[in-house]
């Protein structure tokens, strides 16, 4: 896949490069690979918890 310009640079998908590289070319593990690939994809998304002890599942009763 072609990378834009413009994320070509981006700190998360140069750190996911270097280690899809690694893996390449040393064998390395390919776990860390995968996290900053994921990393990279999921970059801007801003993860949203729930207040402690209110329930998703089953409404308000649960």
């Amino acid at each position: 896949m072609k990378l834009p310009k413009a994320e070509h640079s981006v700190p998360e998908w140069q750190a996911a490069m270097e280690a899809l590289i690694l893996v390449a070319e040393n064998g390395g593990p390919t776990m860390l690979a995968r996290i900053g690939v994921t990393r990279a994809l999921n970059r801007g998304h801003v993860r949203e918890f729930t207040e402690p002890g209110k329930s998703i599942i089953g409404g308000a009763g649960s």
